[in-house]
């Protein structure tokens, strides 16, 4: 598995400790999971695309080109490899 992070400008107003906390997760992901894709994720802070999150959101997300899968499907296929 790889896994490309592209942070957008928002980032800049991340707290300390947060950029080396997403590679972490990511470091995790890509030593756990054997599998022959490649994410690409885009990340911001405090806004999607530009628009304020709502408040009391703890975040929020926008997909692109993606397989519609349950969590079963999603899991086995996971649990698979």
């Amino acid at each position: 598995m790889k896994i490309n992070i592209t942070y957008d400008s928002s980032v800049a107003n991340a707290p300390a400790g947060f950029k080396g906390a997403v590679d972490a997760a990511v470091a995790f992901y890509e030593s756990t999971f054997n599998a022959p894709v490649t994410l690409n994720i885009t990340i911001g802070w405090g806004n999607l695309n530009g628009s304020a999150i709502p408040d009391g959101a703890l975040g929020v997300s926008s997909a692109g080109d993606y397989y519609a899968l349950s969590y079963n499907e999603m899991r086995n296929a996971l649990w698979q490899d």
